[in-house]
């Protein structure tokens, strides 16, 4: 008896199972992937089924384990019915990385069957032409929504081969969205192309780099599988290596596709497996390239020396270099060692601008460049130590600083935000208008650094997400108590990311008050019409009101990762965020429509955007709600009485649903000029009513009286008059 009521409920439990799938479609991977070519050609690459939860079955073609993000819970599956357009898709689970079930994501093979079930999200859409509806299309799976229903003999992933680069991207990089989007997701192959730039960011350093066809056309080879890090064995390229074929997933950063912004990274490839670089001629290999000193002074030659080794035997080494963006110039390197080779460029003037890079030729007639002719390695003359803006400066759009990975000294500043503003410090230098800040990171080393303190730091600069810092390893305080002030900017100056508009405003201490009003034009800007409970602590300020896509991101409350909101400041983007502020801090919900006068913050880059971060409530000045004097007396929940209200006096508080008592309800008038203003109450609520002194206000006064219930984030206002 006891087996059969056990099977029994073995049957009721998958027949429960089966009914709540049942709810779900059952699609195809094109079904959810097609995009018309009407659309495409308009720059809007978001499938039809985005935001609607569905199944999809396929063949996997990237080990679990393998995608260094999401915990490896990271597969990409295609078509049953095999190859073609749209029919690829990513499977990418986020739900605290926990394992999926009955089938974990990060135990699954090439070759087994997949039945999924979940959202159908698009991924990192931030371009500037149609912010919601760009990057890579994905299925965020349900906690129990992966199955393997294969006994993993489906047909072994093969590479498509695309014709040429020009399938994804054009000779800028920028994204050919009609033929490109139909293999985002895809197993693809590339042949004959040229490694035209190396990319080394990070910690630990990570590497990517470009190729390009006969044609010009350009891709990305990038990082996302442990095959294409150091730690999985990679090895760089270096500059004019060729590669007969390299393999790989094709992934979708963001749209470009409109020419817009500098900041592109098109259609990319991201190889998941060693075999999937096949290298063609071999090409000098050039490594370990230094400069003594690291931070040149006037008058004292630069010594540029690097390992240069070779399957035959190296032809020539040439040191190229430029100064003050004149025409290049060129001295032979000398072979010093078992493959080393150096060469001096002469001692500059203080703040000049020196640029280099080497080119060898081998015997058989292949060159290699490094780092790259566009983007060449560059310093500026400075004898004391190298200042915050030879750190952050760079005429080159890729934004790294010229001392990537370098250790530098004496790098002085004046601290303007600390571990109790931001968790994240930084330092600028005062009165400059550009490249004059930058982040700090270290721990313990700068824990205890004060705004106004001017220090003096060593470490090494890195590259962290785009952001150029310094990982100091000693500061010293050399005085306190240094006055600063933000530099004023408008809207424009920081949104949308181009580099040769606000790439110098990096890690600077900004205050945004142009033009004047501005308001508050998108309470979550990380949420979609498809996903808008997407919440990531961010708001949008700018001049149009009802213009969502322009002005400038703010990040508040959001900390942890790769967010750096402070918890200081009371304005967030949802009730979400309430619990996350500091003691103390009163929550303000900031919504459309909402009005102030200006917002300081640093300047700070993530996912392609510069992102303002207010250190406190103070950053945010003038802060008038949207809401006041817009609740109709029908429809409001609080009744004030009298109205008029009499200065000096109290005016009593009721609550049409619920009593007062015990209640943390926050009472604050603004005045015409936005000044804020806290009410304090007369004695405690009885029932439902409270009395609210007002011997704050002013007679004649008009007011915006805002009544904000910290426990349920509630906030409505009321517009009177004080006689």
């Amino acid at each position: 008896m006891k087996k059969q009521l056990l099977a029994l409920a073995a049957l009721l439990a998958a027949g429960t199972t089966a009914q709540a799938q049942r709810v779900y479609p059952l699609v195809t991977i094109s079904d959810i992937q097609t995009v018309s070519a009407t659309d495409l050609a308009a720059c809007n690459d978001a499938p039809a089924r985005v935001g609607d939860t569905v199944r999809v079955r396929g063949i996997v073609m990237v080990p679990g384990g393998q995608a260094q993000s999401a915990s490896g819970r990271q597969v990409w599956i295609r078509s049953l019915d095999g190859d073609g357009p749209f029919k690829n898709i990513g499977i990418r689970f986020g739900g605290g990385n926990v394992p999926t079930t009955p089938t974990d994501l990060q135990t699954v093979l090439p070759g087994d069957t997949l039945e999924v079930t979940g959202l159908v999200q698009e991924f990192n859409g931030t371009s500037t032409t149609n912010p919601t509806n760009d990057g890579e299309t994905q299925i965020n799976p349900l906690a129990d929504g992966v199955r393997n229903i294969g006994d993993g003999t489906g047909p072994a992933p093969t590479a498509v081969l695309l014709p040429n680069v020009g399938i994804l991207n054009d000779n800028q990089r920028l994204n050919n969205l009609t033929t490109g989007e139909q293999v985002e997701g895809a197993f693809v192959e590339i042949q004959n192309v040229t490694v035209t730039a190396i990319n080394a960011f990070g910690t630990p350093v990570r590497y990517t780099f470009t190729v390009q066809d006969a044609q010009g056309n350009k891709v990305e080879v990038s990082d996302r599988f442990l095959a294409a890090r150091t730690a999985g064995g990679f090895v760089p390229p270096a500059v004019g290596d060729q590669f007969n074929s390299i393999r790989g997933i094709v992934i979708h950063s963001k749209n470009r596709c409109q020419g817009t912004g500098t900041n592109n990274r098109g259609y990319e490839i991201h190889p998941f497996n060693a075999s999937h670089y096949v290298r063609g001629a071999s090409s000098p290999s050039i490594g370990g390239l230094t400069r003594l000193p690291i931070q040149p002074c006037s008058r004292v030659n630069t010594s540029i020396t690097a390992t240069i080794t070779d399957d035959g035997s190296i032809a020539s080494a040439t040191l190229v270099y430029t100064i003050s963006g004149g025409a290049p110039q060129q001295v032979a390197m000398t072979a010093t060692g078992s493959n080393i080779y150096t060469a001096a460029i002469p001692g500059q003037a203080d703040g000049t601008l020196v640029t280099y890079y080497i080119r060898a030729v081998d015997n058989a007639g292949n060159v290699s460049i490094s780092p790259s002719a566009d983007a060449p390695a560059f310093f500026t003359s400075r004898c004391g130590g190298p200042s915050v803006r030879d750190l952050q400066f760079t005429p080159f759009s890729n934004g790294n600083s010229g001392y990537n990975q370098l250790a530098v000294d004496s790098v002085r500043g004046v601290v303007v935000s600390t571990t109790a503003d931001l968790n994240s410090i930084y330092i600028i230098t005062p009165g400059a208008t550009e490249w004059g800040g930058i982040w700090l990171v270290g721990g313990a080393t700068i824990a205890t650094l004060n705004r106004g303190d001017e220090v003096l730091v060593a470490g090494q600069v890195q590259e962290r997400g785009g952001m150029t810092c310094i990982n100091v390893t000693s500061a010293t305080v050399l005085r306190s108590n240094v006055t600063f002030a933000p530099i004023d900017l408008a809207t424009t100056a920081l949104s949308p990311y181009d580099f040769a508009l606000n790439e110098k405003y990096e890690g600077m201490l900004v205050r945004v008050n142009q033009p004047q009003p501005l308001f508050v034009v998108d309470s979550n800007h990380t949420g979609t019409s498809t996903n808008p409970t997407a919440n990531f602590g961010e708001w949008r300020v700018g001049p149009d009101v009802l213009d969502p896509n322009s002005g400038v991101i703010v990040q508040t409350a959001n900390f942890g990762g790769s967010n750096y909101g402070s918890k200081n400041v009371s304005f967030i983007s949802g009730r979400r965020w309430i619990s996350a502020l500091n003691p103390g801090v009163t929550p303000i919900i900031v919504q459309d429509g909402d009005r102030l006068q200006s917002i300081t913050g640093l300047v700070y880059f993530s996912f392609g955007n510069f992102k303002l971060l207010p250190r406190n409530t103070a950053d945010v000045e003038g802060y008038l709600s949207a809401v006041r004097g817009f609740v109709a007396p029908g429809n409001s929940r609080y009744v004030l009485s009298p109205s008029p209200m009499q200065a000096g006096t109290f005016f009593t508080l009721t609550d049409k649903r619920a009593s007062l008592e015990g209640r943390s309800l926050q009472v604050v008038a603004y005045d015409n000029v936005g000044k804020a203003i806290t009410l304090q109450a007369e004695g405690q609520a009885n029932g439902n009513s409270l009395r609210i002194k007002t011997d704050k206000l002013t007679a004649g006064g008009l007011y915006y009286i805002v009544l904000f219930d910290a426990q349920t984030g509630y906030k409505e206002s009321h517009k009177v008059v004080a006689y």
